[in-house]
């Protein structure tokens, strides 16, 4: 008959605490939380996790794990706690599952925060998401100057060959201006497109920066100088 396997013993809190100062750290914090969960009263897991997280400047989850302390957390814990119920969508309501209180009163310091930081974060939070959602990136605006360039270009083109086609006296002259504007279009399409990543702080792609200015320079310069354009020599 076979022998069951018997269940792995849960790390002790001394044994987490020297494997925290060898250097491990998935084992020392896995094995406190689940000592924790499974007795929400264990005073000495919630102080090791406390000084684990703090090592790891943590201050959030310091907070969070210490909530049931006597003393504990700190005033910066607790702001922060604040600001992670927040970001983790947790109310009054769902605080004790949150924070693994059991069937443990919620502390007054704990509870005092959703009368005063938590909607204070939740209020700036929602500031912060209203304006980002107003907010056009640069390469939002890349993207709509392709687009009108692209949707301009053929219109552009029926309008020079109507009027070269009736014969129009100044066709040459408006041919000339809508080549012109055509190239002034592209160039800052490509102008954009270059400077888009660095405006979202990635790497300028410099090729489309160049290629942007240069056909900038072809467009505007001959005109502006009385010059007859590259195309028309």
């Amino acid at each position: 008959m076979p022998v069951p396997a018997l269940a792995p013993e849960p790390l002790s809190v001394e044994r987490a605490r020297e494997l925290w100062a060898e250097g491990h750290r998935r084992a020392p914090l896995d094995g406190m939380i689940a000592r924790v969960r499974a007795e929400p009263s264990d005073r000495g897991a919630r102080l090791a996790l406390v000084g684990f997280y703090r090592d790891l400047g943590a201050p959030d989850q310091a907070g969070r794990w210490g909530a049931a302390l006597e003393g504990e957390p700190t005033d910066r814990e607790l702001d922060r706690l604040a600001r992670l119920l927040v970001a983790s969508g947790v109310d009054r309501a769902h605080a004790a599952r949150f924070l693994v209180l059991g069937k443990g009163r919620m502390p007054q310091r704990i509870d005092a925060l959703f009368d005063v930081e938590v909607p204070r974060y939740r209020e700036r939070l929602t500031r912060v998401e209203v304006r980002s959602s107003r907010e056009s990136s640069p390469a939002d605006i890349s993207g709509v100057a392709w687009l009108f360039t692209i949707c301009a270009t053929p219109v552009l083109a029926t309008v020079v060959w109507v009027l070269v086609a009736v014969d129009v006296p100044d066709a040459p002259l408006l041919a000339r201006a809508a080549g012109s504007l055509l190239g002034t279009l592209l160039g800052v399409c490509l102008l954009l497109s270059g400077l888009a990543p660095a405006l979202e702080r990635r790497s300028t792609s410099l090729g489309w920066f160049a290629a942007g200015l240069g056909l900038l320079a072809v467009a505007l310069v001959p005109p502006l100088l009385g010059l007859t354009p590259p195309w028309e020599q």
